[in-house]
Order: C-alpha cells, then structure tokens, then sequence
C-alpha cells in the first residue's frame, strides 16, 4: 500500500514482522516471530521521509523517566 501523505502515523510503531528470515531458513513464520524495531516520530514533507525512533533509544527513554 502506498502513502501519498502519511502525516498523522505518528506514534506508529514500527515492526519487523521477521517474515523473510523464517522463509529463508525454511521456517514456517509465526506472528510471534515479529518484533517491535521503531516508533513513527514524523514525516519530513521536505525530504518527503519518516523518522523513526530506534527502539533501543526508545526504552532507554523510558528508563531514564522511571528513574526519575
């Protein structure tokens, strides 16, 4: 499906279903398998691109607001 103006995805999250690394090795994919990489911060209508929060930073975010 195609976007000609993805604005209002923010806050999407972004996910790696996983799908093509258990075609490849002959698995037998599982939606289990998917795994959350990202969250949708904005859509640059300049670069006409989506910025993505890594996960990573996402939950050292997180981390950081409980701490406090």
């Amino acid at each position: 499906m195609r976007f000609e103006n993805p604005a209002g995805l923010s806050g999407s999250l972004v996910w790696n279903t996983r799908y093509c690394e258990a075609n490849r090795n002959g698995a037998v994919w599982n939606p289990e398998d998917a795994v959350v990489t990202g969250l949708l911060r904005r859509w640059d209508t300049e670069t006409k691109t989506l910025l993505v929060l890594r996960v990573e930073q996402l939950r050292e975010w997180l981390c950081e607001q409980v701490r406090e």
